[in-house]
Protein backbone atom coordinates (compact mmCIF):
# COMPACT_ATOMS: atom_id res chain seq x y z
CA UNK A 1 0.00 0.00 0.00
CA UNK A 2 2.84 2.37 0.85
CA UNK A 3 4.54 1.74 -2.52
CA UNK A 4 1.26 2.52 -4.30
CA UNK A 5 0.94 5.81 -2.42
CA UNK A 6 4.51 6.81 -3.32
CA UNK A 7 3.92 5.86 -6.96
CA UNK A 8 0.71 7.92 -7.10
CA UNK A 9 2.57 10.91 -5.68
CA UNK A 10 5.28 10.56 -8.35
CA UNK A 11 2.84 10.52 -11.29
CA UNK A 12 2.24 14.31 -11.25
CA UNK A 13 6.00 14.89 -11.05
CA UNK A 14 6.57 12.81 -14.16
CA UNK A 15 3.62 14.40 -15.95
CA UNK A 16 4.96 17.92 -15.33
CA UNK A 17 8.56 17.07 -16.09
CA UNK A 18 9.86 17.38 -19.63
CA UNK A 19 13.26 16.74 -21.12
CA UNK A 20 12.87 19.94 -23.12
CA UNK A 21 13.59 21.86 -19.91
CA UNK A 22 17.08 20.34 -19.92
CA UNK A 23 18.31 21.31 -23.37
CA UNK A 24 21.79 22.76 -22.81
CA UNK A 25 22.24 26.40 -23.79
CA UNK A 26 25.08 25.55 -26.16
CA UNK A 27 23.16 22.81 -28.01
CA UNK A 28 24.00 22.67 -31.71
CA UNK A 29 21.44 20.00 -32.62
CA UNK A 30 18.36 18.65 -30.84
CA UNK A 31 16.26 15.55 -31.54
CA UNK A 32 13.17 15.11 -29.35
CA UNK A 33 10.44 12.47 -29.18
CA UNK A 34 7.50 13.29 -26.90
CA UNK A 35 5.81 9.86 -27.12
CA UNK A 36 8.33 7.04 -27.45
CA UNK A 37 5.71 4.31 -27.17
CA UNK A 38 3.73 5.77 -30.09
CA UNK A 39 6.94 6.13 -32.11
CA UNK A 40 7.84 2.49 -31.43
CA UNK A 41 4.37 1.23 -32.39
CA UNK A 42 4.46 3.31 -35.59
CA UNK A 43 7.91 1.97 -36.44
CA UNK A 44 6.76 -1.63 -35.92
CA UNK A 45 3.94 -1.04 -38.44
CA UNK A 46 6.40 0.00 -41.16
CA UNK A 47 7.80 -2.67 -43.46
CA UNK A 48 11.34 -2.11 -42.18
CA UNK A 49 10.16 -2.13 -38.57
CA UNK A 50 8.28 -5.38 -39.07
CA UNK A 51 11.31 -7.02 -40.67
CA UNK A 52 13.70 -5.87 -37.94
CA UNK A 53 11.51 -6.30 -34.89
CA UNK A 54 9.50 -9.39 -35.79
CA UNK A 55 11.03 -11.27 -38.71
CA UNK A 56 14.64 -10.92 -37.52
CA UNK A 57 13.58 -11.18 -33.87
CA UNK A 58 15.18 -7.97 -32.63
CA UNK A 59 12.25 -7.25 -30.30
CA UNK A 60 12.42 -10.73 -28.75
CA UNK A 61 16.20 -10.47 -28.40
CA UNK A 62 16.01 -7.11 -26.60
CA UNK A 63 13.21 -8.37 -24.36
CA UNK A 64 15.13 -11.51 -23.38
CA UNK A 65 18.33 -9.55 -22.73
CA UNK A 66 16.63 -7.01 -20.49
CA UNK A 67 14.62 -9.67 -18.67
CA UNK A 68 17.86 -11.54 -17.95
CA UNK A 69 18.86 -8.45 -15.92
CA UNK A 70 15.48 -8.23 -14.19
CA UNK A 71 13.90 -5.53 -16.37
CA UNK A 72 10.61 -6.54 -17.95
CA UNK A 73 8.78 -5.14 -20.98
CA UNK A 74 6.36 -3.24 -18.74
CA UNK A 75 9.27 -1.31 -17.24
CA UNK A 76 10.57 -0.42 -20.70
CA UNK A 77 7.11 0.75 -21.76
CA UNK A 78 7.26 3.48 -19.08
CA UNK A 79 9.55 5.44 -21.39
CA UNK A 80 7.74 8.47 -22.77
CA UNK A 81 10.42 10.91 -23.91
CA UNK A 82 13.68 10.71 -25.82
CA UNK A 83 16.09 13.62 -26.15
CA UNK A 84 19.34 13.59 -28.12
CA UNK A 85 21.51 16.70 -27.98
CA UNK A 86 24.85 17.50 -29.57
CA UNK A 87 27.19 20.30 -28.60
CA UNK A 88 30.09 20.85 -30.91
CA UNK A 89 31.88 17.90 -32.47
CA UNK A 90 31.58 14.58 -30.67
CA UNK A 91 29.88 15.97 -27.54
CA UNK A 92 26.60 14.08 -27.42
CA UNK A 93 23.94 13.25 -24.84
CA UNK A 94 20.90 10.98 -25.07
CA UNK A 95 18.27 10.89 -22.33
CA UNK A 96 15.15 8.76 -22.16
CA UNK A 97 12.44 7.97 -19.65
CA UNK A 98 11.07 8.72 -17.18
CA UNK A 99 11.28 5.41 -15.36
CA UNK A 100 10.10 4.52 -11.89
CA UNK A 101 13.51 2.87 -11.35
CA UNK A 102 16.03 4.36 -13.83
CA UNK A 103 18.92 2.67 -12.02
CA UNK A 104 17.74 -0.75 -13.23
CA UNK A 105 17.80 0.42 -16.86
CA UNK A 106 21.17 2.08 -16.31
CA UNK A 107 22.56 -1.17 -14.86
CA UNK A 108 21.43 -3.16 -17.92
CA UNK A 109 23.03 -0.67 -20.30
CA UNK A 110 26.29 -0.58 -18.32
CA UNK A 111 26.39 -4.37 -18.35
CA UNK A 112 25.96 -4.48 -22.13
CA UNK A 113 28.56 -1.83 -23.01
CA UNK A 114 32.13 -2.93 -23.72
CA UNK A 115 34.69 -1.76 -21.14
CA UNK A 116 36.35 0.61 -23.62
CA UNK A 117 33.10 2.37 -24.61
CA UNK A 118 33.47 6.12 -24.81
CA UNK A 119 30.13 6.81 -23.19
CA UNK A 120 29.07 7.32 -19.59
CA UNK A 121 25.69 6.27 -18.23
CA UNK A 122 23.89 8.05 -15.44
CA UNK A 123 20.44 8.95 -14.23
CA UNK A 124 18.76 12.29 -13.67
CA UNK A 125 15.24 12.90 -12.31
CA UNK A 126 13.95 9.50 -13.40
CA UNK A 127 15.67 9.54 -16.80
CA UNK A 128 18.54 7.39 -18.04
CA UNK A 129 21.27 9.52 -19.59
CA UNK A 130 24.08 8.43 -21.92
CA UNK A 131 26.74 11.10 -22.48
CA UNK A 132 30.18 11.52 -23.95
CA UNK A 133 31.54 14.15 -21.55
CA UNK A 134 30.92 15.46 -18.05
CA UNK A 135 30.56 18.91 -19.58
CA UNK A 136 27.49 18.07 -21.64
CA UNK A 137 25.94 16.19 -18.71
CA UNK A 138 26.46 19.22 -16.49
CA UNK A 139 24.95 21.52 -19.14
CA UNK A 140 21.99 19.12 -19.41
CA UNK A 141 21.31 19.22 -15.67
CA UNK A 142 21.39 23.03 -15.76
CA UNK A 143 19.17 23.31 -18.84
CA UNK A 144 18.26 26.79 -20.02
CA UNK A 145 18.51 26.10 -23.73
CA UNK A 146 15.58 25.87 -26.08
CA UNK A 147 14.28 23.84 -28.95
CA UNK A 148 15.24 25.45 -32.27
CA UNK A 149 12.61 27.93 -33.47
CA UNK A 150 12.98 26.69 -37.04
CA UNK A 151 13.55 22.94 -36.75
CA UNK A 152 14.35 20.89 -39.83
CA UNK A 153 11.37 18.67 -39.11
CA UNK A 154 8.76 19.05 -36.43
CA UNK A 155 5.53 17.17 -36.00
CA UNK A 156 3.04 17.77 -33.25
CA UNK A 157 0.51 15.25 -32.01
Amino acid sequence: MRKLAVFLLLIPLFALSSLLENIPQEASAVFYVSDAVKLYETFKNLSLGKVLMEDLGLEAMITSMTEAYGVDAETLSQMKEILVVTRGVGDTLAAFGPFEDPDSISYVLQSLLPPDARVEIGTYKGYVVLYTSDGIFSAFTKGGGKFPEDPIYSRSG
